[in-house]
């Protein structure tokens, strides 16, 4: 559809309300008007809306009437909310928080109240309500309705109080006043990464596990069972009751077991011989500590078949690198041997562009060295897994197989800092040969180099040229020595000269975009698709105006502003004329009407609408300004007035 005269430089009070949450770090992003869910969310689980876009960004998909909600989590600086559900239970957190001098940013709602809080920690992990009494924290992947907010109820979401110019920053340790239903103190947690499942099966049943990540938060009713279940599982498999007891007693303290409740438990557990929960399939070795988990982690096989594989063809280092980059996202996104990792993640890791990592990944798979297990419902990234067959054979090899890098530490990541690693500059053979020569006591010729790196002699020869020309390593009698220099350093002496610092940091940039345009155009379909929906279910009014607090709020008394017109009334009626096709009745605005209906591709002689002079400002040209009523009278919608407790109102309807 062709519009005209669409722009405006003002924005309406939700949108000012978007950009202003959205400026302060936070994950805004609209939800139905009236409604407390109902458009597509879980994208933004993992990152932000496009801010200026002018076709998918945030002031696009929060035009016309809609509510407001926040994402709680990494995407919003940590932030996490006590969502009160009674106004008792605000009460008692508000004091809570007074006692502590922690300053209040609290939106009131249709029962109780939201308090805004940011974690200085990380990512706070969720508290169900049946575990806090009328109380429920949201830390992770989820979202509130904020202010400005309609409840479906009706109620309007306001400010109760808002000191500082951002939600307070708080440790962990100082929300300290938390209690369960039975008075018991409860701690508030940081969001684990998903557990990485070992090759080796771990000995322990499934409720077993769980009760070990999550035993804090058992139910009243199922608390003793379970502890008592974990307790002889843990026995069965080689624990002692000392070692039992030390791990369960304080998970069984929190989820509101009494101290003596849980040694009579412990004790019955370890009065008799107990068996594992979970037959073991093949002989293991007993574990007898709490260390029992395979130290060979699936990044880690994998990791160590990308440096021990002899990878060939042009194409061997960037196959090697995306194999790699795929071992990092098994590190952080695994699950039951399956993990997440988007074309863009595998981009930014191997330090590639895109075409070069889709094209690494099929080969990869046509080499069976991946395989694809499908995609993640709320990232709509791919899901991956390293294949069984090939991390076998590195678990029964790794004893003979050669020695992973000298400079590879399992417990930090996997790629270097330093933009020296980009191709163009040092590359990533090129930063490999002079860590190699860092890690050794003495200088090595090309050949013995290439035989520790396990690469041909041409990879290292042309590595230690470009070595050489930025002075980081010198010839001696028995070959070449590396010069120390940090990753500050590589970026300065190599990066910079050849113009390529920044460049991990400006790819980074540029995914987050276009991932926030995605995110963007998948809100604004289903906003749209939403809209039409709700019109041919019945016709309804349109509230054009948000409530008077907002400017209120956006505007201070500190710095207090005369109040400005709605956009709406700012607009001249005679810019904006409506015409209707005689063919199909299809509905345009212009100035002037194409020669062809968009609608039924025929050649028509428009009919002008008219409507009376008194009522075309400022509804009628309010209504035809918002992106939403344009889908509609795209759709074919008609714009009729009728009697709403005694004042004409119009509306569009869908037959």
């Amino acid at each position: 559809m062709t519009t005209h005269n669409t722009h405006t430089s003002t924005i309406t009070s939700v949108q000012q309300l978007a950009l202003f949450f959205y400026d302060l770090g936070l994950n805004v992003f609209p939800q139905p008007f009236g409604r407390k869910h109902g458009l597509p969310w879980q994208t933004l689980q993992y990152t932000r809306l496009h801010r200026s876009d002018p076709e998918a960004g945030l002031t696009a998909v929060s035009s016309g009437l809609t509510n407001l909600a926040l994402m709680c989590g990494s995407t919003s600086r940590n932030l996490f909310v006590i969502d009160c559900e009674t106004t008792a239970a605000l009460t008692t957190h508000l004091q809570a928080l007074r006692q502590r001098h922690i300053p209040l940013w609290v939106v009131q709602t249709a029962r109780g109240g939201h308090i805004y809080l940011l974690c200085a920690d990380g990512e706070v992990a969720n508290i169900d309500s049946s575990i806090l009494p009328d109380t429920e924290i949201r830390g992770s992947r989820g979202y509130v309705l904020t202010v400005g907010s309609v409840h479906p109820n009706g109620t309007v979401y306001r400010w109760l109080a808002r000191e500082g110019n951002e939600p307070p920053t708080v440790s962990l340790k100082s929300i300290d006043w938390l209690q369960t239903h039975a008075g018991s103190p409860i701690n508030l947690r940081l969001t684990k990464q998903p557990r990485q499942r070992a090759f080796a099966a771990n000995p322990l049943s499934r409720r077993t596990q769980d009760y070990l990540e999550n035993g804090h938060s058992i139910p009243q009713g199922s608390r003793n069972n379970r502890l008592f279940s974990a307790a002889c599982d843990l026995l069965g498999n080689g624990w002692s009751p000392q070692q039992v007891e030390n791990r369960l007693t304080p998970l069984a303290l929190q989820s509101g077991l009494e101290a003596r409740a849980i040694a009579a438990t412990l004790r019955s557990a370890a009065s008799r011989s107990r068996g594992p929960a979970k037959p073991h399939r093949h002989s293991q070795r007993t574990t007898t500590s709490a260390d029992s988990q395979s130290s060979n982690e699936v990044w880690q096989l994998a990791r160590t078949f990308a440096e021990t594989h002899t990878w060939r063809g042009h194409t061997a280092t960037t196959d090697k690198l995306v194999f790699i980059a795929l071992s990092e996202r098994a590190r952080y996104a695994n699950q039951n041997g399956v993990f997440r990792a988007s074309l863009r993640e595998i981009a930014e890791l191997a330090r590639k562009t895109l075409n070069p990592v889709k094209k690494a990944l099929n080969r990869l798979k046509n080499a069976h060295l991946l395989h694809y297990a499908g995609r993640d419902k709320s990232s709509s990234a791919t899901l991956w897994r390293f294949p069984n067959a090939l991390l076998k054979e590195v678990q029964l090899k790794s004893d003979s197989l050669r020695s992973t890098p000298p400079w590879t530490s399992w417990s930090e990541s996997l790629f270097n800092a330093t933009d020296a690693a980009e191709r163009g500059a040092l590359g990533y053979n090129g930063l490999r040969v002079y860590e190699t020569l860092l890690a050794q006591a003495a200088p090595l010729l090309p050949t013995p180099l290439s035989r520790l790196m396990g690469v041909p002699v041409h990879v290292v020869n042309y590595a230690l040229a470009r070595l050489k020309k930025y002075a980081l390593v010198q010839r001696e009698p028995q070959g070449w020595r590396a010069l120390a220099a940090d990753a500050a350093e590589l970026d300065e002496r190599v990066a910079r000269p050849a113009r390529k610092l920044g460049g991990a940091e400006r790819r980074r940039a540029r995914h987050a975009s276009q991932r926030a345009r995605y995110a963007g155009r998948i809100m604004l379909q289903a906003r749209r698709w939403r809209f039409a929906a709700d019109l041919v279910a019945q016709s309804r009014p349109l509230f054009l105006d948000m409530p008077a607090d907002l400017d209120a709020f956006l505007h201070p008394a500190t710095r207090a502003s005369p109040p400005q017109k709605p956009p709406e009334a700012r607009l001249a009626s005679s810019e904006l004329q409506l015409w209707r096709c005689p063919n199909c009745g299809q509905q345009h605005f212009a100035d002037v009407p194409p020669q062809i209906c968009a609608f039924c591709c025929d050649m028509t002689t428009w009919e002008r609408v008219f409507l009376p002079p008194d009522d075309a400002p400022p509804q009628f040209v309010a209504l035809l300004a918002d992106l939403l009523i344009q889908f509609a009278l795209h759709l074919g919608a008609s714009l009729e007035y009728i009697n709403i407790r005694g004042e004409r109102c119009l509306y569009p309807r869908l037959e």
